[in-house]
């Protein structure tokens, strides 16, 4: 059993700073500057009653005064072994943790043409974590089934109470040096607008850090980002867009590495005053992990180990998590008549992916699937205020798993919707 109370409070305080100055007609340098701090201290104070547990010798016994009265070595108390927890704790834990972040950019933007621009800059961020803690616990032990045994745990070598129990303070303190992280970018980006259907821009940025806090988090860092946007007529409009980051912290006992890739295309038909109109989209998303772990696993999974020396009885291994995902939507409208609009859609997901999976009989499940989305309406405009609508969709979901003890999910249904929409 456990009593205790908490605290926990955050403090914070941020400052932001930017600035452009003009040096020609053309050519401005922009600074912008933020300032993060936090800190977040906890205590919590409690006590803990261990009097019945997993490592009493007999935990049919419950402890009460009655039952057990000093110097509790009789037969109807707790009976303890020599590894028995201490029956009470009064525990006194504070945590502390703080993070300051100073972020600087500097840009330099040139415009060659009213249409036509780009900037080079260079970003510098310096991160100060610090996590500590310390914890008093005043431990008590009883004896039981003989005297012998109070002097256990902590208490080995110690005096015992006039009642026969014992009593040790233990202290521990956990001040770690700060994680410190300087973390350097070089950018660059360019944007046009040649005439006016085409629109594009580019934004790049290389990263490095010389630490890392966490073992995923990116020692180097490449993020590019590509968009373009097309009207090759005024009723066709057009685009595509680029998305794709590098993260990487090759040291040899974490061997990160992580890229998430996205591609994506979509199209729009709507002649004016037609009777058609037609939306078609596309995406490909492309995800990638890998990092060293240690684990537990029986059996163990084929190619467990690696260069992590985990210690008993751990395994290591790699961790590994790669999906591609295909997105694939169109849809298209006809107005037969002027009152009638009807609309046919088809929506794709299909993916195929692979992971570490320690349980021998569990599924890859939703990272191998198809989902189908077809859908149609029809709406009909009554009078000038009222429009009946009536509309269809279909939900198949099915995952591409091996057959096995957990079978695949297979799903699908219809959904049928009737409405009436009136509008003052």
């Amino acid at each position: 059993a456990q009593v205790g109370s908490s605290l926990a409070r955050r403090i914070s305080a941020n400052a932001d700073f930017a600035a452009t100055y003009q040096l020609t007609e053309k050519l401005d340098i922009v600074e912008q500057f933020r300032w993060d701090n936090f800190r977040i201290p906890t205590g919590w104070s409690y006590v803990t009653g261990n009097l019945v547990g997993a490592t009493l010798l007999s935990s049919a016994n419950l402890f009460t005064p009655a039952t057990c009265p000093p110097p509790f070595t009789a037969a109807t108390c707790p009976q303890h072994i020599n590894a028995s927890p201490a029956d009470v704790i009064v525990d006194q834990l504070n945590q502390f943790l703080r993070q300051e972040t100073f972020l600087n950019t500097l840009q330099a933007e040139y415009a060659f043409t009213p249409r036509m621009s780009a900037y080079l800059g260079y970003r510098y961020s310096h991160r100060d974590i610090t996590v500590n803690d310390s914890d008093t616990q005043i431990q008590t032990f009883f004896p039981g089934p003989t005297a012998a045994l109070a002097n256990r745990g902590a208490c080995v070598g110690q005096p015992l109470n006039p009642d026969g129990t014992c009593t040790a303070v233990v202290t521990d303190v956990g001040d770690d040096a700060p994680v410190i992280i300087n973390y350097q970018s070089a950018l660059f980006g360019v944007s046009g607008r040649p005439n006016d259907r085409i629109r594009f821009s580019f934004d790049t940025e290389l990263a490095y850090a010389d630490n890392a806090f966490t073992r995923i988090s990116p020692r180097h860092l490449q993020i590019y980002k590509g968009r373009v946007s097309l009207k090759p007529k005024d009723w066709w409009n057009a685009g595509a867009v680029i998305n794709i980051r590098e993260n990487r912290n090759t040291t040899s006992d974490i061997n990160n590495k992580q890229h998430n890739r996205n591609y994506e295309f979509s199209s729009t038909f709507a002649p004016v005053n037609a009777i058609w109109g037609l939306d078609l989209s596309y995406s490909y998303n492309d995800i990638y992990s890998q990092t060293n772990i240690c684990f537990v696993s029986t059996p163990a999974p084929p190619g467990a180990g690696g260069p992590l020396s985990c210690g008993t009885p751990f395994l290591s291994g790699l961790s590994i998590y790669n999906e591609q995902s295909h997105y694939g939507s169109g849809s298209i409208y006809v107005k037969p008549i002027t009152r009638l609009t009807t609309t046919i859609g088809y929506t794709l997901t299909s993916s195929n992916g692979d992971t570490l999976i320690l349980n021998p009989i569990a599924p890859t499940g939703p990272l191998a699937f198809n989902y189908h989305l077809p859908s149609a309406s029809l709406a009909f405009d009554i009078t000038k205020n009222l429009t009946y609508k009536t509309g269809w969709n279909y939900y198949d979901y099915n995952e591409k798993s091996f057959p096995g003890p957990t079978l695949p999910r297979d799903f699908r249904g219809n959904t049928f919707t009737l409405a009436l929409r009136y509008t003052m």
